[in-house]
C-alpha cells in the first residue's frame, strides 16, 4: 500500500516537472518607452522596472503593431512578454491608466483655482477689483475673459498636478491645448480688447462734442463783461466722473442705464454655459489619467465654439451701435 502511494506520488511530481513553461500565464510588466517605435510598429525599445538596461522587443501581430505606433518616448506602459527574464517577443501592450476618484478630480481643479486667486491677491490685486469697470460695477467683458481664463488654467494646473502626483516628476508639463480651445480663448481676449476700445472711443467722442469750439478771450483789467450773444449755444459744464457704487451680479445683465439688456444677457448666459461644460469635461477627463508623455486637454466642440463666437459678436455689435452710457 505504501509502495503504491509513493509510486503514484513520484509519477505525479515527474509529470508536473515535465510540463512546458509556456503553459504558465504571462505576468503583466510595467515599463517605460525609451525610444520611438519602428516605423512599421514591429519593434519598440522598453526599460522594464526590474531591469537596468533597455530591451528591444518585437511583435509580428498586425493589431499589436498598430498599438505600438501610438507610443512615444516617455510613455509608461503595461506589457506581457514571452520571457520576463529575457524579453524578446511582445504578446500584448497598453498605455498605463490610473483611475482617479471623482472627488479627487474635483478637488484638483478647485485647489488650482484657489491657488491662482491666492497668487493674484499676493501680488497686491483684488480678484473682484480686476473685473470691475471705472464706475465700480462689474464689467461684462472683464468677467467673461476672467472666468474663461480661470477655467482653462485651473484645469491645466489640475491635470499637471495629478500627473506629477501619480506618475512622477517626469510628467511635469506635456499638456497641450487643442485647436478649438485655443480659438475660444482668443475670442474671449478679443472681445475684452474690442469692448475696451469701443468704450474709450465713445468717451473721447463725447468729450470732444462737449468741448467749446472757440477759446475764451480773457478780459483786460477793469473792462466791462461782455453779455452773451442771443441765440449762441451754451457751453455745457464738464461731466462729473461717475461715483463708484457697490457691484452686483445683476450688473452683468443690464446696460449702463440700469435696464436689462438682451445682448448682455445672451453673452453672459453663453459664457457661464461654456465654462461649466468645459470644467465638467475636465473633471471627467481627470478621472482616467493616461501615462502618455504628452497629452491633450479636453476640447470644446465646434457647436459650443460657434455659439460662444455668436454671443461675443452680438455683444460687440450692440455695444458699438448703442449711445454712450447705454452700452
Amino acid at each position: 500500500m505504501i509502495r503504491a502511494f509513493l509510486f503514484w506520488a513520484l509519477t505525479g511530481i515527474c509529470l508536473l516537472a515535465c510540463l512546458p513553461a509556456s503553459a504558465q500565464e504571462p505576468v503583466p510588466l510595467e515599463a517605460t518607452v525609451t525610444g520611438a517605435p519602428a516605423a512599421d510598429g514591429a519593434s519598440i525599445q522598453l526599460r522594464f522596472n526590474n531591469f537596468e538596461n533597455d530591451s528591444v522587443v518585437e511583435t509580428s501581430d498586425p493589431s499589436l503593431r498598430q498599438v505600438l505606433k501610438q507610443f512615444s518616448a516617455g510613455d509608461q506602459v503595461v506589457v506581457t512578454v514571452n520571457d520576463p527574464r529575457n524579453p524578446k517577443n511582445l504578446l500584448s501592450a497598453a498605455v498605463k491608466h490610473i483611475k482617479i476618484a471623482p472627488l479627487t478630480a474635483i478637488a484638483s481643479v478647485v485647489l488650482s483655482t484657489g491657488a491662482l486667486l491666492l497668487l493674484i491677491w499676493m501680488l497686491g490685486a483684488s480678484p473682484l477689483g480686476l473685473v470691475k469697470g471705472e464706475d465700480g460695477r462689474f464689467s461684462k467683458s472683464k468677467i467673461q475673459m476672467g472666468l474663461w481664463f480661470l477655467a482653462v488654467f485651473s484645469t491645466y494646473l489640475g491635470i499637471t498636478a495629478l500627473r506629477v502626483l501619480y506618475l512622477g516628476g517626469s510628467f511635469l508639463g506635456g499638456v497641450n491645448i487643442p485647436t478649438n480651445l485655443l480659438l475660444l480663448t482668443g475670442l474671449s481676449a478679443f472681445t475684452f480688447g474690442a469692448a475696451k476700445a469701443v468704450t474709450s472711443q465713445k468717451m473721447d467722442n463725447a468729450a470732444n462734442a462737449q468741448a467749446p469750439t472757440t477759446p475764451a478771450v480773457p478780459l483786460a483789467p477793469g473792462a466791462p463783461a461782455v453779455p452773451p450773444v442771443p441765440g449762441a449755444p451754451a457751453v455745457p459744464a464738464a461731466t462729473p466722473k461717475p461715483k463708484s457704487e457697490d457691484a452686483k451680479m445683476g450688473d452683468l445683465f443690464k446696460n449702463d442705464g440700469g435696464d436689462f439688456d438682451l445682448g448682455d444677457t445672451q453673452m453672459m448666459v453663453i459664457t457661464f454655459l461654456v465654462v461649466i461644460l468645459f470644467v465638467g469635461s475636465g473633471v471627467v477627463f481627470l478621472q482616467d489619467l493616461t501615462a502618455h508623455a504628452t497629452i491633450t486637454m479636453p476640447d470644446v466642440d465646434t457647436t459650443l465654439l460657434s455659439i460662444f463666437g455668436l454671443g461675443q459678436g452680438a455683444y460687440l455689435f450692440k455695444k458699438m451701435a448703442s449711445k454712450p452710457g447705454d452700452g
